[in-house]
């Protein structure tokens, strides 16, 4: 994959100098089944198992549930405190946490602050298969980065945000990946990056291309957030981001 230098869609200092930068990379995925959003509160059952992390806590009625949801959460939260360089101006202090609901029953979906700005997550609990694997570990990388936000909408945690910081998640401590990413970012075409601002999730998790460009932009993106910025439109997201990639304050976006 070949980035012109002064396309606001592919900045090539960003990007090439990534590629030999320390990292890791994604391994071959075939996607995974979203979960809609609901806005919901499942019926409250008494808990017997719960389990604490640095940034969440977690309750089910299962406690393999909760055991394989804690193992979930502690490698999302890894990423955002091993990766100061993004998110450690965002970072809360530990103690400030969110409240993960676990429930058998399937479908359940839910994320919301309440009047004292504590973040809950409501979720089944589904560990059936790698899809549901990564479609819990993007819930928790959603709640995190909600967590980190003042807006009281879950609705504005960039899609590919939290996709990407759940695929980082995935694969920090698996070997190789960051190889593997650069071969694969050779034969990738490049996707203007307003598209991937405007990405689903349900596109993210179904687009090759897609994925690894997102990666790409959040790992270049060394000021996350200004992207999480809700009163900056797109265009000044990417100007706040990467001021010297704009030329006389132009935005070039191919």
């Amino acid at each position: 994959m070949i980035f012109p230098c002064k396309k606001i869609f592919v900045p090539s200092v960003f990007f090439c100098a990534t590629l030999i930068a320390p990292g890791n990379t994604p391994e071959e995925s075939d996607g995974g089944d979203t979960v809609p959003v609901e806005d919901i509160t499942p019926e409250k059952t008494e808990k017997y198992a719960s389990a604490r992390t640095e940034y969440f806590t977690l309750s089910s009625e299962s406690p393999d549930a909760v055991k394989q949801a804690a193992e979930l959460a502690r490698e999302v939260e890894t990423y955002f405190t091993k990766n100061p360089r993004l998110w450690k101006i965002l970072l809360p202090p530990p103690g400030f946490r969110v409240q993960v609901e676990l429930f058998s029953q399937d479908g359940i979906f839910g994320l919301r602050k309440n009047a004292d700005n504590e973040t809950t997550l409501f979720i089944s609990e589904n560990f059936s298969d790698e899809s549901a694997y990564r479609s819990m570990r993007i819930r928790l990388s959603q709640a995190m980065i909600f967590n980190l936000m003042p807006t009281a909408n879950p609705a504005d945690v960039p899609a590919w945000i939290a996709y990407s910081a759940a695929e980082e998640s995935r694969i920090g401590s698996l070997p190789g990946r960051r190889i593997f990413l650069q071969k694969k970012s050779k034969t990738t075409p490049v996707i203007p990056p307003l598209s991937i601002l405007d990405a689903t999730e349900e596109q993210l998790t179904s687009d090759r291309a897609l994925q690894i460009n997102a990666i790409w932009l959040l790992r270049a993106a060394t000021k996350v957030f200004h992207f999480l910025d809700t009163k900056k439109t797109d265009e000044e997201k990417f100007e706040a981001t990467f001021p010297h990639i704009f030329d006389d304050g132009k935005f070039n976006d191919e």
